[in-house]
């Protein structure tokens, strides 16, 4: 999804683009559940910070919810007593996909 706004400071279009899907969501939800929140947001020249801050904030949960899971999952710490890098990694990812999804 990319985000257009014009920056009265600089007087010129912003264009930043998020490639995740809760971003995607969050905007569709914010629009028909609280449109004059997001308006207020757009309005303001706020919309690209509060969308940077949400990123890092969900990613920060991710992360830690990821480390929680590889701590207790039975099956990535017998891959990390193993070695087997390659593995760890695919697991890794798909315990991202997973929370990403949850999200």
């Amino acid at each position: 999804m990319t985000v257009t706004h014009f920056n009265a400071d600089t007087l010129t279009e912003e264009h930043k683009t998020y490639n995740t899907d809760y971003i995607r969501y969050h905007l569709h939800y914010s629009d028909s559940k609280h449109p004059d929140r997001l308006r207020r947001l757009v309005n303001e020249g706020k919309i690209i910070e509060y969308l940077d801050n949400l990123k890092m904030k969900v990613g920060a949960a991710i992360s830690h919810q990821v480390e929680r899971w590889k701590k207790s999952d039975a099956e990535c710490q017998t891959v990390v007593l193993s070695g087997d890098t390659q593995k760890q990694i695919g697991l890794e990812n798909c315990l991202i996909g997973m929370e990403r999804d949850s999200v």
